[in-house]
């Protein structure tokens, strides 16, 4: 992420002529989504509202409204809801194959 200074503030440039996807990931209160891993792509998190846990190569932080987590392609991450859940707003960039995510656990059991 880049944030780029105007006279009137600021605006933070999240991808810039790349090919991307854009969603919103919704966590239900205390779940959470698989420890997972792409090849093929990087990813910038952004939490819409809500708190949570976010590990990346097994480092975990706090993640609140506002905060960005960048996760390089092959980065192990996760994320994991606080007591109100968590909207996160995700810009994969690279190719965006179903194939490519690898579960290194899940704790649903899919593959």
């Amino acid at each position: 992420m880049k944030r780029v200074k105007k006279p009137w503030g600021y605006f933070d440039l999240l991808a810039l002529n790349e090919k991307s996807t854009v969603k919103v990931i919704s966590i239900d209160p205390k779940e959470e989504i698989s420890l997972q891993k792409h090849e093929m792509r990087d990813e910038t998190w952004l939490v819409v509202d809500g708190d949570c846990l976010v590990t990346v190569e097994g480092e975990v932080k706090r993640g609140c409204k506002g905060d960005v987590f960048e996760i390089k392609a092959g980065s192990e991450h996760k994320a994991e809801a606080g007591n109100e859940g968590v909207r996160i707003l995700e810009i994969s960039r690279g190719e965006f194959k179903e194939e490519d995510v690898v579960r290194l656990s899940d704790k649903y059991k899919r593959g």
